[in-house]
């Protein structure tokens, strides 16, 4: 079948196929005299698989290639060829979301053995990511009011912050990480986002003090939880937000149980998205990562004078957009934009090292617990800790690896929100 002889026909691969019944010399395979003709026996039919779910896309039938190559995939998650015309088969369909990320699966498959993609497989990513921006760009969410950067103050310190939408719920979002606020609308994944939860909400984003528009820090005596807790406060009364829901992403969590814990009255729910209650390991918290692996992350992260690959960071955090240049360099220039590496290391060594587990017990509004399942950042066993120690939770496993929400699975965190 991998002759000279030209197949176009389904059926003739779909006979060929059908006189294959179970593994080559069955139990026998594995002998050392017939281990060599069943490997080439069954790269055989695998290949006449790939060219049957092929020739059916060729026809115009996308349903039974899809289903084809799935299974393939599962078998043998290592076939990059059949991830790629898997990916083809799912552009062709529509599925912009799943062709990207079954690109995505294929690299971190490969990635496992220690094999590099090939051109054929960036080639096919390139046009998944980019066919996802057009149709972004095509069918742009409803645009919401955007109201002017103002400022909160909790005694000497400013803390800017701004209004978006205008609906009957309040919805407080500090910065994620070290992008400001004046970075989001920079970013087309990130504006969309805010976009469609500002529709139905009166969105409150704010920079934490030390980032972006905010007042700087003292990096040699960092703000703690305690007093970032309190600058929330202020946000909130600044903002006249009224019985407001706190969303809490990435390392922003602790803060925001920390205020749940302060100032109970304000609040009307929580979420929680990817997140934590302790992120370093201990004796009583086994699923947390280890003091020396945090201390790395840090300095890859953030020490000017590592020999940091800023494509490593990103295919750690959001590895769904890690192939979309756009995006990286909007990641990089908001990353710089919002905090210098002494301010970004002083805030993060609080906020990654923060511990709030005893202060879970205490927040009595319903929390909503969201958690990309496949997460190597913050791993879902943090967020499904949250949600067991919490009084009044509900846990979500959203699908993908990306830690950022308003990437991968941003259609599905938005629509639990609100």
């Amino acid at each position: 079948l991998i002759g000279e002889w030209p197949i176009n026909e389904a059926s003739d691969l779909e006979g060929a196929l059908a006189l294959w019944h179970g593994e080559a010399f069955g139990e026998f395979s594995a002998h050392p005299f017939l281990l060599g003709e069943a490997r080439r026996l069954h790269e055989l039919r695998t290949h006449t698989r790939i060219q049957l779910a092929n020739s059916y896309l060729n026809d115009g039938d996308l349903a039974r290639p899809i289903s084809m190559l799935e299974a393939l995939v599962a078998d043998e998650p290592s076939r990059e060829d059949a991830w790629v015309l898997l990916v083809q088969a799912l552009l062709a369909a529509g599925r912009l979301a799943d062709a990207a990320r079954a690109a995505h699966r294929c690299r971190r498959a490969l990635a496992e053995i220690g094999l590099e993609p090939s051109s054929a497989l960036n080639e096919i990513e390139g046009a998944a990511l980019q066919q996802r921006s057009q149709a972004a760009l095509s069918n742009p969410s409803i645009r919401v009011d955007i109201g002017p950067v103002r400022y909160a103050r909790n005694g000497k310190v400013h803390l800017a912050y701004q209004i978006v939408g205008g609906g009957p719920v309040d919805l407080i979002l500090s910065s994620y990480g070290s992008v400001s606020i004046d970075s989001i609308w920079d970013c087309e994944r990130f504006s969309a986002f805010i976009d469609r939860l500002a529709t139905s909400c009166r969105l409150v984003l704010y920079d934490t003090r030390g980032i972006g528009l905010s007042d700087p820090i003292n990096v040699d005596s960092p703000p703690s939880l305690e007093q970032q807790a309190d600058d929330l406060r202020s946000v909130v009364e600044a903002s006249k937000a009224t019985r407001a829901v706190i969303i809490g992403i990435g390392d922003g969590g602790p803060v925001t149980i920390a205020f749940a814990h302060r100032h109970p009255g304000i609040l009307a729910g929580l979420v929680l998205i990817n997140t934590f209650a302790r992120l370093i390991k201990a004796d009583d918290y086994p699923v947390g990562i280890t003091q020396e692996r945090f201390d790395a992350n840090l300095h890859m992260s953030v020490d000017p004078d590592s020999d940091r690959d800023t494509s490593l960071v990103l295919r750690n955090h959001a590895p769904s957009v890690a192939g979309d240049p756009t995006f990286r360099r909007w990641w990089e220039r908001a990353g710089r934009r919002g905090a210098s590496p002494a301010t970004a290391a002083a805030l993060w060594r609080v906020r990654y090292g923060a511990d709030v587990r005893t202060q879970l017990d205490t927040v009595s509004v319903p929390a909503l617990v969201l958690h990309s399942r496949d997460n190597h950042v913050i791993p879902r066993a943090h967020g499904a800790y949250l949600a067991q120690k919490l009084r009044s939770a509900r846990f979500v496993e959203i699908d993908g690896s990306d830690q950022t929400p308003f990437t991968e699975g941003a259609d599905a965190v938005v629509d639990y929100v609100v």
